[in-house]
């Protein structure tokens, strides 16, 4: 968790401009932000991996991911780019379902993590905050789909 109230407060800023943040009243953004904390990868790190547990939403907020997706042969193929601004993860996260891809650095970017029994406490509280979240989650597994 994030201990630092300057991170905190930047966290509520950069959740002011993420569509499926922007909507929850502030009180909302300030619970979610507590929990939060600086991630950062180097281009060409691995993010996850595919079949892992899924424990964390991650909101990209520089740089940028390539997400990849085994065949039945083992090779890895692309699936979608996330782009500063948007968010990954979320779908394993909503169902308790490993991940369904590998997400790896493009280049060095940063992202800010939110863990999911923390998103968890944020829908006790305020119920109506996963429901974007859970739209983006199911257009996402449509468009992955699409590529399978």
């Amino acid at each position: 968790m994030s201990a630092d109230p300057r991170d905190q407060r930047r966290f509520v800023e950069l959740f002011g401009q993420v569509p499926w943040f922007a909507t929850l009243p502030v009180e909302a953004r300030e619970l979610l932000a507590a929990g939060c904390e600086w991630r950062s990868i180097c281009g060409g790190e691995a993010l996850f991996f595919e079949g892992e547990a899924s424990d964390a939403v991650y909101l990209l907020v520089n740089g940028g991911l390539a997400a990849f997706q085994r065949d039945v042969h083992g090779a890895g193929h692309l699936v979608g780019h996330i782009m500063a601004g948007e968010s990954v993860g979320e779908l394993g996260v909503l169902i308790s379902r490993p991940r369904s891809a590998t997400v790896r650095a493009l280049r060095d970017s940063e992202l800010v993590r939110l863990p999911g029994a923390h998103l968890d406490v944020l829908a006790e509280t305020f119920p109506q905050a996963l429901l974007g979240l859970a739209r983006l989650a199911l257009r996402r597994h449509g468009e992955l789909q699409s590529h399978g």
